[in-house]
């Protein structure tokens, strides 16, 4: 993402099947030690997560 008002970021948008699904991909890929890739978090001055869940009847359902 390219924002003009102040730094450039990255955004990622990953779309899971359920909170447990992404749960269970989080701490498997701890566990492997393939999240977060290696050098990653040395890159990153801030980071800020968003869980956003459709409605009812939502398209996105």
């Amino acid at each position: 993402m390219f924002a003009l008002d102040g730094r450039a970021r990255i955004l990622h948008i990953w779309g899971f099947e359920s909170l447990q699904q992404r749960s269970e991909l989080r701490e498997r890929h701890y566990a492997t030690g393939t999240w977060p890739p290696k050098g990653g978090p040395e890159h990153i001055d801030h980071a800020m997560s968003l869980i956003a869940l459709s409605n009812d009847g939502s398209l996105l359902s």
